[in-house]
């Protein structure tokens, strides 16, 4: 069973999320500052399209609009999103024996905004699966205990099972300028969706809902959009699992276990980051 969850883990003492990251990132440092670099550098067309036919320039210029949209995917950065790190902050506000400030401040200058986007919704969404478990009433019957015991234990699961499939390839390409990009930490975490049993069913939900997410961002910051928006991939697989576990231990019907999902989206879910 779960002894961190009974020994008192929740709002007052956060769970540190301990996965491979340390390690895995080791001997990986991202190629950026607070300013985003394009990986890759869009040519100028301007000569070619005097003199070819008007077909052909307008099949040119689609092309570069094109590869600029695929440009702004591949940007590296350390920049931080401040909305994201204030929930943790926060979150973390009482635990003297944990400085969650210098956490962040190693994974973004270590990993990049991007990895560090889909660290920090994770460890979000473990604290949130964690302060709800522990606010289910004493008064829940045994058996519904017992079964949201195994849901938290299956989560941490899950999750382990995400940052292989996210972090592994991403480290395995060594300490070059493409690792943390935002395409490459998007294909990764569009492609654990569809490998994970617990949500590959769940893709036409998932691709409907990070088409809205995309299309409610404000503002031109194309390095805050993308964190954004991985961030929003991350929470979304995560709550995925938990309501597939929870199908899958017939709580998904219990009265108890609605106050449980909506307290886990009332912490995590991206869209109220302020």
């Amino acid at each position: 069973m779960i002894k961190a969850i009974n020994a008192g883990i929740g709002k007052a003492k956060p769970f540190i999320k301990k996965t491979a990251m340390a390690t895995m990132f080791a001997t990986s440092v991202i190629a950026g500052n607070a300013n985003a670099k394009n990986v890759q550098k869009t040519e100028p067309i301007t000569n070619q399209t005097e003199v070819v036919s008007k077909s052909g320039a307008e099949a040119l210029t689609n092309l570069a609009q094109v590869q600029n949209n695929i440009n702004k995917q591949r940007i590296i950065s350390t920049k931080h999103n401040e909305k994201l790190d204030k929930k943790l902050i926060n979150l973390y506000s009482d635990t003297k024996d944990f400085d969650i400030k210098s956490t962040l401040d190693d994974w973004y200058a270590d990993h990049g905004t991007f990895v560090t986007s889909y660290l920090a919704q994770g460890l979000l969404n473990k604290n949130s699966v964690y302060i709800a478990y522990n606010e289910i009433p004493e008064t829940a019957k045994p058996e519904y205990q017992a079964k949201m015991a195994d849901l938290v234990e299956l989560f941490d699961m899950h999750q382990s099972s995400l940052d292989e499939m996210i972090l592994d390839p991403i480290n395995d390409l060594g300490a070059t300028p493409v690792v943390g990009t935002a395409e490459r930490c998007n294909r990764y975490i569009d492609n654990a969706l569809i490998s994970n049993d617990l949500t590959t069913f769940r893709k036409d939900d998932y691709d409907e809902a990070c088409e809205e997410f995309e299309y409610d961002l404000k503002g031109d910051d194309a390095v805050m959009n993308q964190s954004d928006l991985i961030a929003y991939k991350t929470f979304l697989i995560d709550l995925y699992a938990i309501q597939e576990i929870a199908t899958k231990l017939e709580l998904h019907e219990e009265d108890e276990f609605y106050d449980f999902i909506t307290s886990f989206i009332k912490i995590s879910d991206p869209r109220a980051n302020k």
